[in-house]
């Protein structure tokens, strides 16, 4: 079958008006049956896997096969590298149409795409099991951010390679000395590549110098210089994190029944990522349905505050947001009090000490809301969107004790952790005065039908 247009790794690159780095090229190129990166974050790893993908669907015939799969632990990362993948075959004189294709035309949904030579390409989550996964037969995997893909997944997609398997590709930030990413970094089948974020000329030693003066010594050597390491122990365990999660979720009929509390997390200066947590929570049941949007901190924090007060003031079903009312959280939260009124705004800080009963030492408001998460979880009263970026910032927050014999919590990729356990933050209060809530709820959907 005639390829659509063969392009070589030069020409891709003027297309795109860009460089690749050495290192990305040979991966790019490499045949080898198995491939691993282990890298450091902001080293180019996303562009090494999507331009890899889309030389493949430019130079290389698998339309007998079920094509290339992009696996991630979330539906959210897969896509993000299929659109990657798709930007560059776009950029690469490829035009998609969303329709069904003619004879001559590409096609694409948000997790599928089909080229005129029959090539295809699918982002597919791999949850917890893996079992939406092991019904196919693809020419080759792409597994990104492995080390956050559970072990139980490899038993239900190492087949999906026994006919076609041209390539299997592991690639992640590492992520503890446990699971299949570790054990297959240390597989001799692999060829390997390891970067560590300061060989990367994009990233400046001033940003790098930061970011290791704010974490611990373990976390700078996992996230930065891409080691596996052990840290400190986790305050959630991953089997109820799985428990809690689901991609199943009719959001429709959610946001039908529900009540929207909003949790947010303000980016500190030098950090990357503001988020917004979405608690749709059914007063009735007690249940608690909880996604994220993440926003860059590019954005000023005042509006970040005008993203939250739109959603509040076109939401009908909004009640509440909780922000974090101490340090660059000061600021916005009084815009939003003052745009949204003192009923509908809580700031809650962190640092807050909590007077206990007589004889008992007193904890911080953080510790007070990551248990009251933990204790919502356990009852079976959160559900989460099942995305990679929840499970990430869950799994890394992590507890130790001070000199002082006071427990601390803390985190590097905290920022989704943060404003989930704001958004469940009004659910602590007693029944009886979530009752008007209540009311009102009946009444709109009184309204609607």
């Amino acid at each position: 079958m005639e390829l659509t247009t063969p392009l070589s790794l030069e020409q891709m690159e003027a297309h795109l008006r860009m460089k690749l780095d050495e290192w990305q090229k040979e991966f790019i190129l490499a045949e080898e049956p198995y491939l691993i990166l282990k890298m450091g974050r902001k080293c180019g790893k996303s562009k090494a896997l999507a331009f890899k993908i889309a030389y493949d669907c430019l130079n290389k015939d698998f339309s007998g096969s079920d094509g290339i799969c992009i696996i991630s632990k979330g539906m959210r990362l897969a896509k993000e590298l299929f659109l990657d993948v798709r930007s560059i075959l776009q950029a690469c004189g490829i035009k998609f149409v969303a329709r069904a294709p003619e004879e001559d035309e590409a096609y694409s949904s948000l997790s599928q795409m089909i080229l005129p030579n029959g090539n295809k390409v699918y982002a597919l989550p791999c949850g917890y099991d893996g079992v939406t996964i092991r019904y196919y037969s693809f020419w080759k995997m792409v597994r990104d951010e492995d080390a956050f893909i559970p072990d139980a997944v490899d038993a239900a997609v190492s087949a999906c390679l026994a006919v076609h398997g041209a390539q299997e590709i592991r690639a992640s930030t590492p992520f503890g000395t446990h699971g299949s990413f570790y054990r297959a970094w240390h597989d001799p089948a692999f060829r390997r590549w390891e970067r560590k974020t300061r060989e990367c000329g994009r990233v400046t030693r001033e940003w790098l110098a930061y970011q290791k003066k704010r974490l611990t010594k373990a976390e700078f050597q996992q996230e930065f210089e891409a080691e596996f390491t052990e840290i400190a122990e986790g305050i959630y365990r991953s089997a109820i994190i799985a428990m809690c999660s689901r991609s199943d979720i009719n959001w429709q009929d959610v946001t039908k029944k529900c009540i929207l509390f909003l949790g947010v997390d303000f980016a500190r200066f030098g950090e990357d990522e503001n988020c917004i947590a979405y608690n749709w929570y059914d007063p009735e049941a007690g249940i608690s349905y909880i996604k994220i949007k993440t926003i860059h901190s590019k954005f000023r924090t005042t509006q970040i505050a005008g993203a939250v007060q739109y959603i509040a003031q076109h939401e009908p079903k909004f009640r509440m947001v909780v922000t974090d009312d101490a340090g660059i959280g000061a600021g916005p939260t009084d815009i939003l009090i003052e745009k949204l009124g003192k009923r509908k705004v809580i700031g809650v800080s962190n640092h807050k000490r909590i007077k206990r009963v007589e004889g008992e030492r007193s904890k911080y408001m953080k510790t007070d809301l990551h248990a009251h998460l933990i204790k919502l979880m356990e009852n079976g009263k959160v559900v989460f969107e099942d995305d990679v970026e929840i499970v990430r910032s869950l799994l890394e927050m992590r507890y130790k004790y001070t000199a002082q014999g006071d427990l601390t919590i803390f985190g590097r990729n905290n920022h989704a952790a943060e404003a989930i356990v704001r958004a469940v933050f009004p659910t602590r209060l007693r029944h009886h005065h979530m009752s008007p809530w209540i009311e009102t709820i009946k009444h709109d959907e009184a309204q609607v039908f």
